[in-house]
């Protein structure tokens, strides 16, 4: 729609799609997930002592917050809901106020870590005028 209204005339490319491709791609979300919970395991572990029986239930919680934050993106304020599940899944293990205050400092992390990956962007790509 956008690309006929910029040139009129043209079309959208057409995309064939196999079964093939959608496992590709299920595969690399499973492990951007499980690298995503591992990372998470490591950050609760450098605050609070952690037992290794407690990464399964983190990494649950990290993909069930994304899940949460991507079915309903379309919703304002869907981080707080991706929070609040996580906040939710970790209090069995950990006390309410450590995961609130866990979860806090993980979006403070995420924050500072989307901040740094822009500004190397754009020291490296962007002042090339």
């Amino acid at each position: 729609f956008l690309l006929k209204m910029v040139r009129p005339g043209k079309t959208l490319p057409v995309g064939s799609y196999q079964i093939g491709d959608l496992l590709r791609w299920l595969f690399f979300e499973a492990i951007v997930t499980l690298l995503g919970g591992i990372s998470i395991f490591m950050l609760l572990g450098s605050i609070l002592p952690v037992s290794m029986q407690l990464l399964i239930p983190i990494i649950a919680a990290w993909a069930a917050g994304v899940s949460v934050g991507t079915l309903f993106f379309w919703l304002p304020g869907s981080m707080v809901l991706r929070d609040g599940a996580m906040v939710i899944i970790l209090s069995p293990f950990i006390s309410p106020a450590s995961a609130i205050l866990f979860v806090v400092m993980m979006r403070i992390w995420i924050i500072v870590s989307v901040l740094l990956l822009a500004g190397l962007v754009w020291l490296f790509l962007g002042r090339k005028r």
